[in-house]
């Protein structure tokens, strides 16, 4: 059996978050667009979902609460498992397959969350130890509720990223803007998040 968990993977369990991170009117303010002016909505509201999928995939960060699950084949040989996106809430269940193939889902007393890394991490309680299972492809799932739960919880210096990153967007919108680099502004703040332990 393998001793580390070699796949890895999270995946929304919606197709779109709840709320975007800013608002119609917030970006429009910033671009100094006229708040009656309907002219260029459309593309505001696209640049700021595209300002957040890049933002989310550089730094890791969800930015609005959803369900995540997170698949990998056996247990680590340490005490932890450590979760590919940030801020985690909480783990709604963790299950696994056992050699019969049937499935068990683990005691959440079994178990904890710990916010206190780098990144989030699911780590087994003092004197407790990896349950049996198979080991084979994605026989673990860890199902947990990732993100920000409301705008205004979202920090501040992310906010400013995005609209740093809106910005350059909607500057050299019709062009190749959205293939070109980000502003330093923008790096110097996404950057700074990466670094963090925890949003």
């Amino acid at each position: 059996m393998e001793t580390t968990p070699s796949v890895r993977k999270a995946i929304a369990s919606s197709v779109s978050p709840a709320f975007e991170p800013l608002t119609l009117a917030e970006v429009k303010a910033h671009l100094r667009l006229a708040e009656d002016s309907v002219d260029h909505d459309q593309y505001v509201l696209d640049a700021i979902k595209r300002a957040r999928d890049e933002f989310e995939q550089k730094s890791n960060i969800v930015l609005a609460s959803g369900t995540y699950t997170m698949a990998i084949n056996d247990w680590p040989a340490g005490s932890f498992i450590e979760l590919p996106v940030r801020p985690v809430s909480s783990i709604t269940s963790v299950t696994y397959t056992l050699e019969s193939g049937s499935t068990a889902t683990w005691s959440s007393s079994l178990y904890a969350l710990n916010n206190y890394d780098s990144m989030p991490r699911l780590v087994i309680k003092y004197n407790e130890s990896w349950p049996s299972n198979r080991g084979y492809y994605g026989d673990i799932v860890i199902t947990f509720v990732a993100g920000y739960a409301s705008r205004s919880a979202i920090p501040q210096g992310i906010k400013h990223a995005l609209l740093v990153d809106i910005d350059r967007r909607f500057e050299k919108r019709g062009a190749e803007e959205e293939k070109g680099t980000a502003s330093i502004t923008y790096d110097s703040i996404a950057n700074s998040y990466q670094r963090q332990t925890y949003p």
